[in-house]
């Protein structure tokens, strides 16, 4: 069964929009990016009040459900 929950991925101190309604697989792409371009590859996560966090260097980002 594939998911279908989409999600909003937002910057954690801006509050900067930067995907919305899009799919998970879209999201790691995202992530994935955006840590080789402004940290060598590495991020680390954690997980807050049903919000997933990835800090990728200089940014941090937010990742959780869209509600439509």
């Amino acid at each position: 069964m594939e998911n279908k929950d989409l999600y909003v991925v937002y910057e954690n101190y801006t509050g900067e929009v930067i995907l919305m309604g899009v799919p998970y697989a879209q999201v790691e792409k995202f992530i994935g990016v955006a840590a080789q371009e402004m940290n060598y590859g590495l991020y680390r996560y954690w997980k807050h009040d049903d919000k997933t966090f990835y800090d990728c260097g200089p940014r941090t980002y937010v990742v959780e459900k869209f509600n439509n």
